[in-house]
């Protein structure tokens, strides 16, 4: 039993580093060329992997890209968690300002990612949750023209 416990172990930690490489390479790509222009054959090209490697851990592009975006958005609220409810709220956007810029500063194809995400949610009148969806519809437009 013990070693089924470690095999299963060592099998969980594989597919979190080859995730992991997979989003960073999605990273490059997506900031690059946005999502609509990226494909999984150029992630897998630039990992030397086939693609079908890349569909075993993500069903299609789509399902990458909402791993990304959960990836930054995880990323971006870590960075502005001290922002408080109820305080100056003058000091509360200065800080959330320079966050954002120190956030942009240091991660900048994640910044490329996330804004036109962002900017799709902001713009729109319809009445819709933010999905992830909405993110990769916004990445396709922005990077269309």
């Amino acid at each position: 039993m013990r070693g089924q416990a470690k095999a299963a172990a060592a099998k969980a930690r594989i597919r979190k580093s080859a995730e992991e490489r997979m989003k960073a390479a999605a990273i490059v790509a997506f900031a690059n060329k946005g999502a609509h222009g990226t494909t999984i054959a150029e992630i897998a090209g630039s990992l030397n992997m086939p693609t079908a490697t890349v569909h075993y851990y993500f069903k299609n592009k789509k399902d990458l890209y909402d791993a990304v975006l959960q990836q930054i958005v995880r990323l971006w609220f870590s960075k502005i968690a001290d922002i408080e409810d109820g305080s100056d709220p003058l000091a509360e956007i200065e800080k959330y300002v320079r966050s954002k810029m120190e956030f942009s500063r240091h991660y900048p194809q994640a910044s490329r990612i996330f804004a036109p995400s962002t900017e799709m949610l902001i713009s729109s009148r319809s009445n819709f949750t933010p999905t992830t969806e909405v993110g990769f519809q916004a990445n396709r437009r922005a990077t269309a023209g």
